[in-house]
């Protein structure tokens, strides 16, 4: 696919269950489709170029093992994030709702480009929120964010396992993670 070199770039992933290879109750491919990239690898060729957001078609992806932890996990390698979806109607509100997030997130990062590069390699990752928002609220700068309610919880073991699958090298690194970590 070509993209415009001057444009955000944002993919909506939208899916009622996982993806082949993370290690779901009877998959046919448990070790992911052969022939076919490792997903994990492919967010990171999106790293930097294309924020990808997810839909959860709920309640089916919940019933799946590990099934959110990995999206959860695949959208923060992107910074992108994760939406329920309860009902589909309200599906096209989700999707342009999350492009208009990270349309306006871009703003602020073109914006502010020049002060982070300044401050981000001198300073506690804290200390730059706190400024920037500061800087923000002074010039009476806002940006659009998507908030849907939260239907999901987080335990300690789902973000353990959400830091997993986002720093695997791969699928199987993840599954191999996963399994000494239970």
């Amino acid at each position: 696919m070509r993209w415009r070199s001057d444009c955000n770039r944002v993919a909506v992933l939208i899916s009622d269950a996982p993806p082949h290879g993370i290690g779901s109750q009877g998959d046919y491919w448990p070790y992911g489709v052969p022939g076919v990239s490792d997903p994990l690898d492919v967010a990171r060729d999106m790293l930097k170029k294309i924020t990808l957001h997810f839909v959860a078609c709920e309640p089916s992806l919940s019933r799946f093992h590990n099934a959110l932890d990995f999206y959860r996990g695949l959208t923060r390698i992107t910074a992108g994030i994760v939406v329920p979806l309860l009902d589909a109607r309200v599906m096209s509100t989700c999707i342009i709702g999350s492009a208009l997030e990270s349309l306006a997130i871009q703003d602020l990062i073109n914006e502010y480009r020049e002060t982070l590069e300044e401050l981000v390699p001198s300073r506690e990752p804290s200390l730059v929120v706190k400024y920037l928002h500061a800087l923000m609220r002074v010039r009476g700068r806002t940006a659009d964010q998507l908030i849907m309610e939260n239907i999901y919880d987080m335990s300690d073991d789902s973000k353990e396992n959400v830091e997993i699958w986002s720093s695997a090298r791969s699928l199987a690194d993840a599954k191999a993670r996963l399994e000494v970590s239970l």
